[in-house]
């Protein structure tokens, strides 16, 4: 069954956006596995820490799924709720909000 949608054509071939969001995607998540590597790294040797809210952007920017597979991975901040559920949350309302866009709705207007 396909969605009848304004975006459907521009979305799944391969246009400049979609490539360019998949690129993005992919960057973010790089950059968070490594920024969370780096922390780990920090807290073993009690030097200076990236923040908790510095992270948690970084999911915000895309990066949510590359750092809480790292994170758990790497047994990183796993008995923080902030991140154990934030992050999931973070990329749930990502995905609400991309599908919204997707069948048509403009959910970011409304506010």
């Amino acid at each position: 069954m396909f969605i009848h949608s304004p975006n459907f054509k521009g979305v799944f071939c391969l246009s400049p956006f979609f490539i360019g969001l998949l690129v993005w995607l992919a960057a973010v998540n790089f950059a968070a596995a490594v920024i969370t590597i780096y922390d780990k790294h920090q807290a073993k040797i009690n030097r200076w820490r990236i923040s908790e809210k510095s992270l948690l952007f970084l999911s915000i920017l895309g990066g949510g799924p590359g750092m809480y597979f790292t994170m758990k991975i790497i047994r990183h901040k796993t008995k923080r709720k902030k991140f154990m559920l934030g992050i999931p949350l973070i990329v749930l309302a990502q995905i609400l909000l991309a599908a919204a866009w997707f069948i048509g709705l403009d959910p970011v207007s409304k506010f």
